[in-house]
């Protein structure tokens, strides 16, 4: 943190993202030097949604990333402390920010991406799609095939059986493929005529005057 106030040589943006699992009196003291400054602060508190609730075997000894220090709990027991101390030290940091004029956000890991929906494929020409049910034919006209063989008197039937047994399963995986082959043709056949669509989200955003990402790297964070 001495480091950014020292480098930063005219006003900006400055954002912390970390799990903020330190001293919070230091921290909001070099945050509120920044607001002096003139900067403009965001604090992006990152946990993990396992971080949330205490969850896990009957009973378990939990170890510190960045230290030797571990302790043996029943999750349990301890489940409804657990929370209640998570979300004050939650409401803390929300309170403390907000009273120096320091932008909070308490962001779960797998929201990290801003919360955007999947793009959803369409297609321009849906009906299309019920040709799909062509694939099935390859099957179907591999099962009519099965019909019952004629028959025919052969001497050497020791040697065919053998013959037949040390090919059985090159001829098998041979006949699977060339089925599966033919169905994904007609499928893709299919969903080609059918002009599959994925939009593409483009979004643009102005480059600020000077920008400082502070990213905490230590083994608590991820």
């Amino acid at each position: 943190m001495r480091q950014v106030t020292s480098l930063l040589v005219r006003r900006g943006l400055v954002v912390l993202v970390s799990d903020l699992l330190f001293d919070r009196n230091q921290a909001l003291t070099a945050l509120r030097f920044l607001r002096h400054c003139g900067h403009q602060v965001i604090v992006v508190h990152l946990m993990d949604r396992a971080e949330i609730e205490l969850t896990g075997p009957p009973e378990v000894r939990y170890r510190d990333p960045e230290s030797a220090a571990s302790v043996v709990v029943r999750p349990r027991e301890l489940a409804r402390a657990y929370a209640a101390t998570v979300e004050r030290e939650i409401t803390a940091w929300r309170s403390a920010c907000r009273r120096h004029g320091i932008a909070y956000h308490h962001v779960l890991r797998r929201a990290v991406r801003h919360g955007a929906a999947p793009a959803r494929v369409t297609f321009l020409n849906p009906l299309v799609l019920l040709g799909l049910a062509a694939a099935a034919i390859p099957a179907l006209l591999h099962l009519f095939e099965r019909r019952t063989p004629p028959e025919a008197e052969f001497p050497p039937l020791r040697y065919l059986s053998e013959a037949e047994r040390r090919s059985a399963r090159r001829l098998k995986l041979q006949h699977v493929l060339l089925l599966l082959l033919r169905t994904a043709l007609i499928a893709l056949v299919v969903l080609a005529a059918a002009r599959p669509v994925v939009p593409i989200r483009a979004s643009g955003a102005h480059e600020p005057t000077a920008l400082v990402v502070i990213l905490d790297n230590s083994p608590s964070s991820g």
